[in-house]
């Protein structure tokens, strides 16, 4: 598992976050997904195919549940994020989807994506959704110092900014 510094440091250098969805049946979909948060962290960005089955639910209920997570100096930790409005991006919305996706991409020291990368005819497609919940979780430990319950507390967007 990656080790990152602080909290603030996992949501801004985490390079992978796990997307659930639900599919039509009401069963459960989760896809890993190249992790393309806004830098406000008021958005999440995916770049995927619109026949993916993971596009298909979240433009079909506008919602998904994101999770990144690796070890800080207190322990595995996880960030988990609440999306609402899951949408394609629109031709005005693209060109800060595309900044954010290559800012990203620049982390890994990856070059910049052209703006046609996701326009017609190329089959990819960036859609977004609004964050409408951070949360991280805590350990709460018994007498002995082991692990007695996990605790799920709400964080500011301001906090990994």
């Amino acid at each position: 598992m990656e080790q990152f510094d602080s909290l603030k440091d996992l949501a801004r250098h985490s390079r992978y976050a796990t997307y659930a969805t639900v599919n039509e049946d009401g069963s459960p979909h989760n896809s890993p997904m190249f992790y393309i948060p806004s830098e406000r962290f008021d958005k999440l960005y995916m770049g995927t195919h619109p026949e993916s089955l993971h596009a298909k639910n979240m433009v079909r209920t506008g919602q998904a549940f994101a999770v990144i997570f690796g070890r800080t100096p207190h322990g595995s930790t996880g960030v988990y994020f609440k999306i609402e409005n899951f949408h394609e991006v629109s031709e005005a919305e693209l060109p800060e989807a595309l900044a954010a996706h290559n800012a990203a991409r620049a982390l890994l020291g990856k070059d910049a994506l052209p703006l046609e990368y996701y326009q017609s005819p190329n089959p990819q497609r960036m859609y977004v959704g609004d964050i409408v919940e951070i949360s991280t979780n805590d350990a709460e430990r018994g007498s002995d110092g082991r692990l007695a319950k996990d605790v799920r507390f709400v964080i500011p967007a301001s906090d990994l900014q």
